[in-house]
Parts: structure tokens; sequence; C-alpha cells
């Protein structure tokens, strides 16, 4: 009703709407342990392992950065794979995509 009011006063007159989606608040990752601001993280598009510590702040100075776990739900159960982060920097493997739901965990030096 309002709507046809504002069109025929022509106050509305090309009532089109476009929306994009910037990000999914429901896509998130999780990452746990030795960063500086573990928690929930919202999924970017293209993000991977080292943006993904990066939004939680880097590691901190207690983080065994050899041995990062990267936990994913498949049919039937969970996979993971642990990385070592110094691999990635020196691009002796590649910096792997996450996945929404992906679970991250920086394990803490044995001293």
């Amino acid at each position: 009703l309002v709507r046809r009011k504002l069109v025929e006063k022509q106050i509305l007159t090309d009532p089109n709407v476009s929306v994009s989606m910037k990000e999914y608040n429901s896509k998130r990752v999780e990452v746990i342990g030795e960063v500086q601001h573990p928690g929930s993280f919202p999924m970017a598009s293209g993000m991977t392992l080292l943006r993904a510590i990066s939004v939680a702040g880097g590691f901190n100075a207690m983080a065994k950065r050899t041995q990062v776990t990267i936990r994913r739900r498949v049919k039937g159960g969970t996979r993971a794979a642990t990385v070592s982060v110094e691999d990635i920097i020196d691009n002796r493997i590649p910096d792997p995509l996450l996945q929404a739901g992906d679970s991250i965990n920086i394990p803490q030096k044995v001293f």
C-alpha cells in the first residue's frame, strides 16, 4: 500500500533493489590454541591457513608453528592434517585453502 502511494506520487520511480553478499556470517572457521585472539571468525572467500592465523592476531610467543593442525568435517567423520607454517612461509608447501567449518589448532611449544 505504501509502495503504491509512493509510486503514484512519483516519489518512488524505479523500485529496484540490488543485494550483494560481502561475507557469510554463518560460514565460520575456528582458530584455537596459541594465537593472540583465539575464536570463531567469518569465513572469507579464498581464505587460507595463513590468513586465518592472521585474522586471529597471529601467533603468540608460545606457538609451535611447525605442527599446526587443520580439522575438517567430512562424510562419516573428521579428517585432520598437520602442517608446518614455516614450510608454507618458505614456499616448500602451498598455503591450504580453508572451508567453512574448519578448525585450526596451534599447539604450545614444549620446553
